[in-house]
């Protein structure tokens, strides 16, 4: 069963969903290890009865954005 997720830009994730929420991480374990959110939860391919956002640009946007990330595991 494929879900949609909405679009969401870097500073969106600050101000809508980091603050009240968990930001999952659905991608694969190396690519979250090579940089990810700081306090992002790692779940890949998690799809199922969660409100999802897709931040546009992924996390090379995040990081252009001046927005720090953490690397390993």
């Amino acid at each position: 069963m494929n879900h949609p997720t909405t679009p969401i830009i870097p500073v969106e994730v600050l101000e809508q969903v980091q603050p009240s929420g968990t930001l999952i991480d659905v991608r694969e374990s190396r690519e979250y290890a090579a940089g990810h959110v700081p306090g992002a939860l790692l779940m890949p391919m998690r799809a199922y009865g969660v409100d999802a956002y897709s931040v546009t640009g992924g996390t090379t946007a995040w990081q252009r954005s001046g927005r720090p990330v953490e690397v390993g595991s």
